[in-house]
């Protein structure tokens, strides 16, 4: 697609308005992120976009610190910071990006290492070693739906001794706030066959990536 001068300006002037307005990356195409994207097609010789970029870059940096800052290891903050700091990535490199996500990594550590206390030690595996007993039934969100939103969720939870799924957390996710509950929902009604340990049924966690993809029309 060509673009004429007045879209080019219009694109930032858009830009710095949402800036303004603090929608960063949201709505997904209605934000500064996505519009300094559209300049940076549009006219990446602009001489007010590498202002832009850095403008936009930075305020992402703050809200994946502020993130990080609120985490205490919360899984959802996680994803928020993750999420965030990915997209300023595409934006360029930073020493700050750097070490917001060397804080990151240290954070998400640190999850694990709490999330492993608290299922006393319990065994990690793989989810396709499982047997299910029902299949994932997934309900795709109306409003992705409407605007074609594709997607995924990396889910994490325990298996009982029983079968059962307890303790459902979205882990990460892509984009986030979008498909998260649909995903924890869908595989809270997953029921497996006990895996057991020398003949004694044993609880277990595990993971699985949730995809939301739009059928072909």
């Amino acid at each position: 697609m060509r673009y004429d001068k007045s879209d080019q300006q219009q694109f930032l002037d858009l830009a710095r308005s949402r800036l303004a307005q603090g929608n960063v990356i949201e709505p997904e195409n209605d934000s500064a992120f996505y519009y300094v994207n559209q300049l940076r097609t549009a006219d990446p010789q602009n001489s007010g976009l590498p202002q832009m970029v850095s403008a936009v870059q930075q305020k992402m940096l703050e809200r994946s610190r502020e993130a990080l800052d609120a985490a205490d290891g919360r899984p959802a903050d996680l994803v928020k910071a993750e999420a965030m700091l990915r997209q300023a990535k595409s934006l360029g490199d930073s020493t700050d990006l750097d070490a917001l996500n060397d804080r990151l990594l240290q954070a998400k550590l640190k999850a694990d290492g709490a999330a492993l206390a608290s299922t006393g030690g319990m065994q990690e595996v793989a989810e396709n070693s499982l047997t299910r007993l029902k299949p994932l039934q997934l309900q795709y969100p109306s409003r992705a739906l409407a605007r074609e939103i594709q997607g995924w969720v990396e889910i994490g939870y325990t298996v009982t001794p029983k079968g059962k799924v307890v303790d459902v957390k979205a882990l990460r996710a892509d984009p986030v706030g979008v498909f998260e509950s649909a995903a924890t929902d869908a595989v809270a009604r997953l029921s497996y066959k006990p895996v057991t340990k020398d003949g004694t049924p044993i609880a277990v966690t595990t993971k699985i990536r949730v995809a939301f993809r739009l059928t072909a029309k």
